[in-house]
Parts: structure tokens; C-alpha cells; sequence
């Protein structure tokens, strides 16, 4: 397991940070903001990256996309290790079936279908402090906790073993793009897969592991 500071920029997550001073000078901060989470007519794997209520457990459907007019037929699909679970927001009667209770946490992935483009805000608070993940052997849908983009391991210090393949899923083609790591060569093949904010990926795992990020906002 390794750990990396990780630097969030404004350019990253537009945020404003709360500070509460105490008579003993001990400072309370808590960094909020939102995301502008842009969705293409057709597929798209997403994660969010903001704590609805400041936990890792309660980004429903109905919080997250609460405040936001959701068109009719938006579709989520979340991986349950074998295949696909789906719930469908229906607008008439306002309301997601089978259940808004659905989670996107930070730290969990999802393929979204919407019926044309659209943009949805997420908003919540930044986890800081150590991100820990794991991930089983075979396949998984993995998401970074962190709002920042870049490439997987150099920016986003995902650990990779032998073997390892993560799938990006390209919006634009409606296809997915594969990048295998080669530990002889230490670098992906054919090139390291670069994300963007809010963005998910599908890995096939050699084996289980896990790794770790310390998020530093300053």
C-alpha cells in the first residue's frame, strides 16, 4: 500500500471553506462546493466525488440529484459484482423505481444512461485526510474519492499489480478503451489512462489489493 499527497485546486473543485476559531485557537474547517457533472445523451461512467452530508454512505439518488431536474428515463446501472443492478427515474411520478436509495458514494462508480445531454451540480463536502480503497480480483467498477483529475497511478496513485486492466469508457464512441500494466516495463499498455473529475473506470483484477491517498486541500 502507498500513500501521496494529493494537491486539490480550484481548477479541480470550485469550494469554499468554513472556519469556526475557538477561544483556545483550534480551528474546525470543512471545505464544500459542487461539481458540474456535464452527461451525454447515451451511456456514461461516473462517480461522485463530493460527501452529500459530509459521510461516505448517503449519496442516494434522491440526494444527489435532488436539487436537479432529472429527465424522464435517466437510467443508473451499478455494478453488483456479477452483472448490473438498474433503477429508473420515472418524471411522472417523481420519482426513481425501484428505489432512490441507490448510493454513488465517493469511492463508487456507475454507468448513467440519459435520453439527451444534460448537466447535473453534485455538491457536498471534500473528504480529506487518508483515502483508503480495496478492490476484489476479477472485476469491479472502482472511482477516486478525491475530485482532482489525471492519470490513474502518477497523479491519482492507484497501485496496480501484474496484470491489472482498467477500462475507460469513452462517451464520445460509446466504447470502452483498455490500458493493461506491465510491471517488467513499470508503465501501462498501450498508454496510462488519464480521468477527469467525476469519472469511474471498470478494472479486471489479477488478484484483491488496496491502496491509498492523503488529500491535502490548501
Amino acid at each position: 500500500m502507498r500513500t501521496k499527497n494529493l494537491l486539490l485546486s480550484a481548477a479541480a473543485l470550485v469550494a469554499g471553506a468554513l472556519s469556526v476559531q475557538a477561544q483556545s485557537n483550534v480551528y474546525s474547517v470543512n471545505v464544500v462546493g459542487y461539481v458540474n457533472q456535464p452527461f451525454v445523451a447515451g451511456y456514461q461512467l461516473i462517480t461522485d466525488q463530493l460527501a452529500y452530508d459530509g459521510s461516505l454512505t448517503n449519496n442516494t439518488l434522491d440526494n444527489i440529484f435532488g436539487t436537479n431536474s432529472v429527465p424522464n428515463g435517466v437510467v443508473v446501472y451499478k455494478w453488483n459484482g456479477s452483472g448490473y443492478s438498474s433503477t429508473t427515474f420515472n418524471s411522472a411520478l417523481h420519482r426513481w423505481i425501484p428505489s432512490g436509495s441507490v448510493t454513488i458514494n465517493p469511492g463508487e462508480a456507475a454507468f448513467v444512461k440519459y435520453p439527451s445531454s444534460a448537466t447535473n451540480t453534485f455538491v457536498g463536502t471534500v473528504i480529506q485526510g487518508t483515502n483508503s480503497y480495496s478492490y476484489p480480483a476479477g472485476f469491479s467498477t472502482i472511482a477516486f474519492k478525491a475530485p482532482v483529475a489525471g492519470t490513474i497511478k502518477t497523479n491519482l496513485n492507484f497501485s496496480p499489480q501484474n496484470g491489472d486492466v482498467v477500462y475507460t469508457f469513452n462517451t464520445g464512441s460509446q466504447t470502452y478503451s483498455s490500458a493493461t500494466w506491465n510491471s517488467a516495463l513499470n508503465r501501462f499498455i498501450p498508454s496510462e489512462p488519464n480521468l477527469s473529475v467525476g469519472q469511474g473506470v471498470f478494472l479486471k483484477a489479477a488478484g484483491a489489493s488496496s491502496w491509498s491517498q492523503v488529500l491535502n486541500v490548501q
